[in-house]
């Protein structure tokens, strides 16, 4: 929703737009710092169903307006985890209850990452994901920035999913390349010497 509101700023969209994604964020934040120590009320499936109903309402409504790249992209992020969970159920065969279980930041969740972190990333996609939004508002090609932040989320959601291994250095990296390189070669050699 801020997103979008910097891409009414921009010229992007009209400012009614702006308005309604403002309430959104307005509402949102005034719920979470409502509930954000004494729990009042539970925010349950039809709270997040009808606040998604809404958003997508705005996306529609900015595609109707000629936006449809910059909305792309900053809906690339939920598409990106939503291909990744059916990627995970159908392909992979890794089997859970509901859908959203095979996302990358639920896994990562599971793995112990801390909530700090996942929301860091979060931040840091929804920041790359509106700037890039609004740099297509006046790109001539409607096609190379989404494909560019469809593979940038990607990226990020991997090394996400990657987080709980150790990061190696490039010589450690090459040093063990070589290593099985060497125990390759030799396992060859000794099935040579058997036959």
């Amino acid at each position: 929703c801020v997103a979008l509101i910097f891409v009414a700023f921009a010229d992007g969209l009209p400012f009614y737009m702006a308005f309604m994604a403002s309430l959104m964020v307005g509402v949102w934040v005034a719920v979470l710092q409502t509930n954000l120590y004494d729990f009042y009320f539970k925010i349950n499936e039809g709270i997040v169903l009808s606040s998604t109903f809404l958003l997508c309402s705005l996306f529609l409504i900015g595609i109707n307006e000629l936006c449809a790249p910059s909305m792309l992209i900053l809906a690339v992020y939920p598409l990106v985890e939503s291909l990744i969970s059916l990627v995970r159920e159908y392909i992979l065969k890794e089997r859970q209850t509901n859908l959203y279980q095979n996302s990358v930041y639920f896994k990562s969740f599971q793995k112990g990452v801390p909530i700090e972190a996942l929301h860091t990333l979060l931040l840091k996609l929804g920041i790359i994901n509106g700037g890039f939004a609004l740099f297509q508002l006046y790109a001539p090609n409607i096609f190379t920035l989404p494909f560019i932040v469809f593979i940038v989320n990607l990226w990020l959601l991997g090394k996400l999913s990657q987080s709980d291994k150790e990061s190696s250095s490039l010589k450690e990296t090459n040093a063990q390349m070589i290593q099985n390189i060497k125990q390759e070669i030799e396992e060859i050699k000794q099935g040579l010497k058997k036959d």
